[in-house]
């Protein structure tokens, strides 16, 4: 008896000498991984402070800060650094200024690092941006796509369909015409707009600086598809006879088109490829305005009309049963509006497929809805502008992130 005792405390000795074994090593590998865990998110997170504070420089300067950050220390004693470097670039298959944000941040002998890819905010990003107080959506008018508005009140009669949320700087004018019939918000709207006006014509200075093609004297432009497939361009300046024409990578190698002096262009046509046409004075849409493909999703067209003064559609024959545009149109100090608007008969539909920023508001009904004169208003939003711009459109002195890689 005495001696299977000893042998089963003896047993007992050595199982728990085992575990305690196994427990003194589980210690040092929990104490390990913390370490080692603990510095790898240090590392990290350092970057992600990085990232944070370069953003803000970005926002602070409008973009143009690129001095960035070399291996600055946090402690002192070269424990905790951060670096940041920045890379801007022209993407020229997107149209877009883009900024390149490379952020690393360093604890001890860990590294982690932080990728962030911003652009250059356009205003085409816009379906709608800033129509001032003097009209209102009414029903028959159709919204689809992200909306800016904080120059005045919304205001709507009846049933307008808004199909993406509005950015508004105070709740919109909800008129009941007749009792019962509101507008319908179907992505909502929200406010949040900070001020934002429509930029002066100053702000077009990089079309003028990159046009493949400018001219001081009113310029006539008709778009269309060649035989070969090749978009090309009808044009004439104000006084000649007749055409010319060539492919459109010939006459504004750039894809920007810039007419100065205070002077005008006239525009039609079917449109391959990117282009923008920038006019110091007014543009004049002479007849409908689309893309070679239409199919967006596979669209490789686009285009820019941007007016120092108001962007018209011509009271011609072409002109008075209904009006397609394709692409983002900007009245810089102007309206986009019908010629004649208050005299010229029902028109149909002004459908744009792209998105119109301008100064002001044209009205097109009375007061009991009825469209008297002029457009109903259909805009459809082309959703690559989410993510690509017509070549060198203005744009608003804010960034959006595309990415932001860890």
């Amino acid at each position: 008896m005495g001696k299977a005792s000893l042998i089963l405390v003896m047993g007992f000795a050595v199982i728990f000498s085992i575990i305690r074994l196994g427990f003194n090593r589980a210690n040092t590998d929990i104490a390990e991984n913390f370490v080692y865990y603990f510095d790898k998110e240090s590392a990290h997170g350092v970057a992600v402070s990085a990232a944070n504070m370069a953003l803000a420089k970005l926002a602070e300067t409008g973009g143009s800060w690129n001095a960035g950050y070399n291996n600055v220390d946090f402690t002192q004693n070269g424990k905790v650094k951060f670096a940041v470097n920045i890379n801007r670039p022209y993407d020229v298959e997107t149209g877009q200024q883009l900024t390149w944000v490379y952020c690393k941040g360093f604890y001890d002998t860990d590294t982690a690092s932080v990728t962030v890819l911003l652009r250059d905010q356009p205003y085409s990003k816009y379906i709608m941006f800033n129509p001032l107080p003097g009209g209102f959506y009414a029903t028959g008018d159709t919204i689809d796509g992200p909306g800016y508005m904080d120059n005045g009140q919304l205001w709507t009669r009846g049933r307008p369909v808004f199909k993406d949320r509005i950015l508004l700087s105070q709740a919109p004018k909800v008129e009941a015409v007749p009792a019962g019939v509101v507008a319908d918000f179907r992505g909502g709207w929200q406010i949040l707009a900070p001020t934002q006006r429509v930029p002066n014509v100053g702000n077009a200075s990089d079309l003028v600086s990159n046009a493949g093609y400018s001219c001081t004297k009113n310029l006539y432009l008709e778009f269309f598809v060649g035989a070969d497939g090749k978009g090309m361009v009808k044009h004439k300046l104000e006084g000649e006879a007749t055409y010319a024409t060539d492919t459109l990578s010939v006459f504004a190698p750039s894809g920007v088109i810039a007419v100065n002096g205070n002077k005008d262009v006239h525009v039609k046509g079917t449109v391959k490829g990117k282009i923008s046409i920038y006019a110091t004075k007014d543009v004049w849409l002479d007849d409908d305005l689309v893309y070679a493909e239409t199919d967006l999703t596979k669209s490789k067209d686009m285009l820019g009309v941007v007016a120092g003064g108001n962007i018209n559609i011509t009271d011609n024959a072409a002109n008075n049963n209904n009006i397609t545009v394709y692409g983002s149109l900007f009245a810089m100090s102007g309206n986009v509006q019908a010629e004649h608007y208050n005299t010229r008969p029902v028109s149909g539909t002004l459908h744009v497929i792209g998105g119109i920023i301008h100064e002001g508001f044209t009205a097109t009904a009375d007061a009991y809805n009825n469209i008297t004169h002029g457009f109903h208003s259909w805009y459809q939003y082309d959703w690559r502008l989410l993510n690509q711009m017509p070549p060198h459109f203005p744009r608003t002195g804010r960034l959006d992130i595309i990415s932001w890689l860890e």
